[in-house]
């Protein structure tokens, strides 16, 4: 029998300041999560990946194409210009 740590909805919410209903939300399709009637029970490991998934989720991402403005106001995407390469 492994010693991981399980939390509940209740701990794990108050751990991460969301509400217990969010966690059961969060977890709801998440694989190694026990369910048993009522009973969740989240395992330490599978806490710490998802909430590593989200952090890395919430991290901003290059993207290719920035918002422009056209000579007659509108707002346009356009491709972003590439960064020239510092000259000496």
């Amino acid at each position: 029998m492994t010693d991981e740590h399980y939390y509940s909805p209740q701990e794990l919410g108050k751990k991460w300041n969301v509400s217990p209903g969010f966690i059961r939300k969060h977890f709801k399709h998440e694989r190694g999560v026990l369910k048993i009637g009522g009973l969740w029970r989240i395992p330490a490991a599978v806490a710490e990946r998802v909430e590593r998934r989200s952090q890395e989720a919430a991290m901003p991402r290059p993207t290719k194409y920035v918002a422009r403005r056209t000579p007659d106001g509108t707002v346009v995407l356009a491709p972003r210009a590439r960064s020239a390469s510092p000259s000496s």
